[in-house]
């Protein structure tokens, strides 16, 4: 049953970013078209951040991540609430905003996780344990990323991010945004090999 869930989660999440991809791009939708590679980098962060996190703390039982999970998933609703108002709402969103969530995100579960972790059972974790401890380094790794991508963005938009002409997305069209998106192309590939190998432990567990 947690298999047929999981897989009916990821394909959920495949459907909505093609959904939201062809919508935004057609549409011409606040915050301006987006790439294929930032599309799915945006469906995949939001599955990482919230689908999957919310799924590994229901369906994984008791283990040494659970509150490390907890946090997370506290963490991103906190930012999603706030970001989602900002955006589309009083549309004051500025990539800094961003930043300073993904800086305070990361210091308060990567603290945790060397708590747990390090201080802990490091070398004798469970196959399961072992999972969701690759599953949190890799959001790690996507919080720096995400830090990343907004102050290269910001660079090329400016203030360009506010108003009901407001730019959140980096295009295909746009010249400028041509080395972000071959950049996110990149660690997309190497973001989805890095959940295959997540995905195939979590499956051996179930």
């Amino acid at each position: 049953m947690k298999l047929i869930i999981l897989i009916s989660l990821i394909l959920l999440s495949i459907i909505g970013s093609y959904s939201f991809y062809k919508n935004q791009n057609q549409t011409k939708k606040l915050g301006g078209d987006i790439s294929v590679a930032k599309a799915f980098w945006l469906g995949f962060a939001i599955f990482q951040y919230f689908v999957l996190s919310t799924f590994l703390f229901l369906s994984s039982g008791e283990h040494v991540f659970k509150y490390v999970l907890s946090l997370l998933m506290v963490c991103f609703a906190i930012r999603a609430i706030f970001q989602v108002l900002l955006m589309y709402v009083f549309q004051k969103w500025k990539p800094y905003m961003g930043m300073i969530f993904n800086t305070l995100i990361f210091y308060l579960v990567s603290k945790k996780m060397i708590e747990v972790a390090v201080f802990g059972p490091l070398l004798s974790m469970s196959n399961l344990e072992y999972a969701v401890f690759l599953y949190l380094l890799m959001v790690l790794f996507m919080l720096i990323l995400d830090t990343y991508y907004a102050w290269k963005f910001s660079k090329i938009v400016g203030n360009e991010t506010t108003g009901p002409n407001a730019i959140w997305y980096a295009s295909a069209e746009n010249s400028a945004f041509k080395k972000i998106n071959q950049t996110t192309t990149f660690f997309n590939v190497l973001l989805f090999a890095w959940f295959i190998v997540i995905l195939i432990k979590l499956i051996q567990n179930m």
